[in-house]
């Protein structure tokens, strides 16, 4: 990757300039968390609703607000984009971006195939720019403890993960685009599953090697299945579950992991290593605020960033695994691509 990081020649050795695409939900959280970034500078609010886009700016505190993404790229003092978009929109606005010289953080998922998010991996190699994927779960304090204590062999070599995540969603209210797996490649998929998966695959530090998986429609406004169940083989011959749902009134968000000495549980509040509860300890991940630092600081180091653009490959090829299977019925090998 000769001369792929030549960012240096636009950007602050202090700041740098950032601007965040789309103003929903998840942008507020961005926007939050880089006012509170010494090292970043945030110029711009985007939204093609230019009076969403003006809101957003006056409530964080933007240099400027703009009502199409052409004008972002086209200001010298972007040097880098959040992208908080539909997902549909993700790969086209990321090769812009790409295109203009500018780095990228798009929001989970990276994109809606494999084949599009190695697209968007060659555009930023291509123009020597930071792609990172916004899978915030790396980045929170209780899984950062759990990844550190499988690589100090805690319970020896991990042989089984369990991840779960159960919630209950009728509304389309917020995210109507949510309901049309044309452009959301499914509500439980391409929402909840790009974080379950990419969770799964970072802390066994491995890729899938093959799964099975089986979806149903519970909820048929959504198009798509509302519940899914998968089982994966990982590379290393280790074995994983990962169980979703729309439908429970009852919220699990957890994971298991059974090694050849012991076991770890964890949830949002509580870590236990075998039998006894831990602390996640001071300096773990803080979610979107430690992710953007890590973006912002891979532009200043000149340094691949957590959560790769290529690292993620792995995470979209199992997505794209568990969609087939669903449709077919039958195993699928997994591609085995990603760092």
């Amino acid at each position: 990757m000769t001369e792929l990081y030549r960012s240096a020649r636009s950007v602050s050795a202090q700041r740098v300039g950032v601007a965040v695409v789309g103003c929903g939900e998840i942008a507020k959280a961005h926007l939050s968390a880089l006012r509170r970034l010494e090292t970043a500078r945030l110029r711009a609010t985007v939204d093609v609703d230019a009076e969403r886009a003006k809101r957003a700016a006056e409530a964080s505190g933007a240099e400027v607000y703009y009502a199409g993404v052409e004008d972002a790229l086209g200001d010298p003092a972007v040097d880098a984009c959040i992208l908080c978009l539909p997902h549909h929109l993700h790969k086209p606005v990321a090769l812009q971006a790409a295109r203009a010289g500018k780095h990228v953080l798009v929001e989970k998922p990276m994109a809606l195939s494999l084949d599009e998010a190695l697209e968007m991996v060659a555009a930023a190699e291509e123009h020597g720019v930071r792609l990172m994927v916004g899978h915030v779960l790396r980045f929170r304090a209780h899984n950062r403890k759990v990844y550190e204590l499988l690589r100090s062999g805690a319970i020896g070599e991990p042989l089984s993960f369990v991840r779960r995540r159960y919630l209950y969603s009728r509304s389309l209210e917020r995210a109507p685009w949510a309901a049309d797996p044309a452009r959301s490649g499914g509500r439980l998929l391409y929402d909840l599953g790009p974080h379950e998966y990419d969770l799964l695959l970072w802390l066994a530090g491995s890729r899938a090697k093959r799964v099975f998986a089986l979806g149903r429609v519970n909820n048929p406004a959504w198009q798509s299945p509302d519940e899914i169940l998968s089982v994966i083989e990982l590379d290393g011959g280790s074995i994983a579950s990962v169980t979703l749902s729309l439908n429970s009134h009852t919220g699990v968000w957890d994971q298991f992991v059974f090694g050849t000495e012991g076991s770890i549980f964890a949830d949002n509040r509580t870590i236990v290593l075998n039998g006894q509860e831990v602390a996640p300890g001071a300096g773990a991940g803080n979610g979107i605020l430690s992710e953007d630092a890590e973006f912002i600081a891979a532009i200043l180091e000149g340094r691949e960033p957590e959560a790769s653009g290529r690292n993620v490959l792995r995470t979209m090829a199992l997505l794209d695994a568990v969609r087939a299977s669903m449709t077919s019925g039958q195993e699928v090998q997994v591609v085995q691509v990603g760092d």
